[in-house]
C-alpha cells in the first residue's frame, strides 16, 4: 500500500501541486481541484489502512497459537479478500491502468468491516 501512495504522489506532483503558488510572481494560481482533494483523501485512507495492516501482522507474529486461532483465524478470510484487492490495484499500477476512484471505494470498504473489529481486540499493544 505504501507503493500505491508513493506512485500516486509522484503522478499528481504531491505535495507541490497543493501549494498552487506561481514561483515567478508569488501569486496564487488556480484553486486546488476536487480530484486532487480526492487523491489526498485516498492517500490518507491508504496510509491508515497500511498502518493497521502492519499492526495486524506484528500482533499475529507475537501472539500465542490459541489467540491467533481465536482472533486472527476468524478474520483471515476477510483479510485475504482485502489483500487480493490491494494486489489488484498494484497490478493496475504496473500496467498504468490504475483507477483512483475504484481504489478509494475499495479502501473504504476494507477499513469498515474487516479491520475495525481487529482494532477493538485487546491483543493490540
Amino acid at each position: 500500500m505504501d507503493l500505491i501512495n508513493t506512485i500516486i504522489a509522484a503522478k499528481h506532483n504531491l505535495p507541490e501541486s497543493l501549494n498552487q503558488i506561481n514561483p515567478r510572481s508569488g501569486t496564487h494560481g488556480q484553486p486546488v481541484s476536487e480530484v486532487l482533494v480526492g487523491i489526498c483523501e485516498m492517500r490518507g485512507r491508504i496510509a491508515g489502512l497500511s498502518t493497521l495492516c502492519k499492526r495486524f501482522a506484528r500482533v499475529l507474529k507475537c501472539v500465542a497459537v490459541e489467540t491467533f486461532l481465536n482472533v486472527g483465524g476468524r478474520i483471515y478470510p476477510e483479510v485475504r479478500a482485502v489483500e487480493k484487492r490491494i494486489d489488484m490495484h498494484v497490478d493496475l499500477l504496473r500496467r498504468d491502468e490504475f483507477r483512483e476512484m475504484e481504489c478509494v471505494s475499495d479502501i473504504a470498504k476494507c477499513v469498515n468491516p474487516s479491520f475495525l473489529c481487529f482494532r477493538k481486540k485487546s491483543i493490540i499493544y
